[in-house]
């Protein structure tokens, strides 16, 4: 298993939902894999760091690349601020 010991803040371009105005930002990024009861790993792709989440959100296409089956589950919309 691999240890993280830090993450960097990661520059991002940002549209302010009201101005439209871009702008960069700088968000906590860190690489990770995803597996499933240490079987077949995803793609490396970067995670936003949010210790404050309520919920743990990846793309559906990594869920089925590891072999995680959502044939139960209805697709849900989820907005962050400014409903963007």
């Amino acid at each position: 298993m691999t240890k993280v010991t830090g993450y960097s803040y990661v520059p991002q371009i940002y549209q302010n939902p009201e101005t439209h105005q871009f702008t960069e930002i700088y968000i906590p990024l860190i690489p990770i894999r995803v597996s499933r009861n240490n079987g077949q790993t995803s793609p490396q792709f970067d995670a936003l760091l949010d210790s404050g989440s309520d919920r743990n959100l990846f793309p559906m296409s990594l869920a089925s690349h590891i072999g995680i089956e959502f044939k139960k589950t209805k697709p849900n919309k989820v907005y962050g601020i400014g409903k963007g």
